[in-house]
């Protein structure tokens, strides 16, 4: 067996950190967008979720999404926080495992 020495613990635990980031401003997006209904408190979110959800903002419009008040919170949600998110947080896992074992070098 292979020991890892913390490589995969620290990559993990900073994608980790970054989902929960992007869940907090989608929480922060909904309270805005719920005093104000501008939709600009979902611009972090998407600055944070860059490039992807601005690629798929596009299919916000769409029917699967249903047709109900919370429809939109739905297609930000699954936009940007599942897909985008975890794109997002898989190539940062990447980049930061490749950080550690070019450094060990």
């Amino acid at each position: 067996m292979r020991k890892d020495n913390g490589e995969t613990g620290r990559a993990t635990t900073i994608a980790a950190i970054y989902i929960f980031v992007l869940l907090l401003l989608f929480v922060l997006g909904v309270i805005e967008n719920r005093i104000d209904s501008e939709g600009m408190g979902f611009l972090p979110l998407l600055v944070a979720t860059t490039p992807w959800s601005w690629l798929l903002m596009g299919s916000w419009d769409s029917s699967i999404w249903g047709s109900g008040p919370h429809a939109k919170h739905v297609a930000i949600f699954v936009t940007c926080n599942i897909i985008s998110g975890v794109a997002n947080g898989f190539i940062l896992y990447l980049f930061v495992s490749w950080r550690k074992k070019r450094a060990s070098r």
